[in-house]
């Protein structure tokens, strides 16, 4: 029961951070348009 928990745990952060890490990934390789525009609401460090 907790091993399935921890299980779907995972897999919604799977699928939480795999747009973000295309988005990251598009942006270095040199990016779309879409990207782009996305990149200002994002915060700059």
């Amino acid at each position: 029961q907790r091993r399935n928990q921890i299980k779907n745990e995972k897999q919604g952060q799977v699928q939480w951070l795999t747009p973000i890490i295309l988005a990251l990934w598009e942006a270095e390789v040199g990016g779309s348009l879409e990207v782009r525009s996305l990149r200002p609401a994002w915060p700059t460090w």
